[in-house]
């Protein structure tokens, strides 16, 4: 019995970003038994890959891991992969244990580089993203059709990290205007953002076609959906990496985070960030200043940049249906 067990990243994006090492060591190892670790919102992304998903759920004193221990220790285990940096590979029977270590010198470089450092492997083999089946392809048919589509994450995990929602209504209405006429706009957003983004629907003109997906998606249903966009933009979210990772040209915004770390990976990957470097917007955090930090971010900038550097007629994909 060849046994997989792979502790993934909480956070969705991070979570996202090792996809490509968990499928090289499917493909490696060709394992009976795949058994996920990871958080409640990047669970999704397994679903599919195996019903072995346990979800990690912090507890005081550290019990969780003391119940993964309980879960896991009885069973043998020919690969352990943990990518959360933890020594619990090392309390577990392994033929093989690996654990993610960032590598000196690369604090800089892009996670998936980092990653695929600490594993001696090369990152542009890696192949991100969740695994998907029939039920999704079914879950996202309704939502494919034949205009394109222009996908928008305009939320984040804080708001610092968030261009400012009008900002994307206007980028919306201007790209739907233009070089996408006729396209639907799509938002995207996780279950509890749905009040959120009611701002951005008020008063939108009826002729222009819109999908409020915002918490209604399963994880690998809406990366079907990316996956016949026409372009994504995002702010630096989980859902930025997720549609990086489908393929479709992706715009990420950045402020207060390292691009360099945390940019769109792949070749459709393009960042926009502030005027001022991501240090000085977390010192300006740190000294209380609320809000959005991606205001120096203007629609004329984010509109030519994505006109000039992404959107040209030869990479503008429509729907299945189209």
């Amino acid at each position: 019995m060849r046994r997989l067990l792979f502790l993934a990243p909480s956070p969705l994006g991070d979570a996202v970003l090792t996809t490509g090492v968990l499928r090289h060591f499917i493909e490696t190892d060709h394992p009976n038994e795949v058994h996920i670790a990871c958080g409640a919102v990047s669970a999704p992304l397994f679903s599919a890959l195996t019903p072995n998903v346990t979800v990690i759920k912090k507890q005081r004193y550290a019990r969780h891991w003391w119940d993964l221990w309980q879960q896991y220790a009885p069973l043998r285990w020919h690969r352990v992969v943990d990518m959360r940096g933890s020594a619990f590979a090392y309390t577990l029977w392994a033929r093989h244990r690996h654990r993610f270590v960032k590598p000196k010198g690369f604090e800089t470089q892009h996670k998936v580089q980092q990653i695929a450092t600490s594993f001696a492997l090369n990152p542009l083999a890696f192949s991100l993203g969740p695994w998907c089946g029939p039920q999704h392809q079914a879950e996202a048919a309704p939502y494919l059709g034949k205009a394109p589509l222009l996908c928008l994450a305009p939320f984040a995990t804080w708001v610092g990290k968030e261009w400012p929602l009008e900002r994307f209504r206007d980028l919306a209405l201007r790209l739907t205007d233009g070089p996408l006429r006729g396209a639907t706009v799509v938002l995207m957003g996780a279950p509890n953002e749905t009040e959120r983004v009611h701002p951005f629907l008020a008063d939108w003109p009826a002729d222009r076609p819109l999908l409020n997906l915002v918490g209604q998606l399963s994880l690998p249903a809406l990366f079907v959906v990316l996956q016949n966009a026409a372009l994504a933009v995002c702010n630096d979210s989980g859902l930025m990496h997720l549609a990086a990772a489908s393929g479709v040209p992706t715009v990420g915004l950045f402020g207060p985070s390292p691009d360099t770390v945390y940019a769109p990976w792949g070749p459709n990957g393009h960042v926009i960030r502030t005027q001022e470097p991501h240090e000085d917007l977390i010192q300006q955090a740190r000294a209380g200043v609320g809000g959005s930090l991606l205001s120096s971010i203007t629609v004329d900038r984010v509109y030519d940049d994505t006109l000039a550097a992404v959107l040209n007629p030869q990479r503008v994909k429509v729907g299945v249906g189209g």
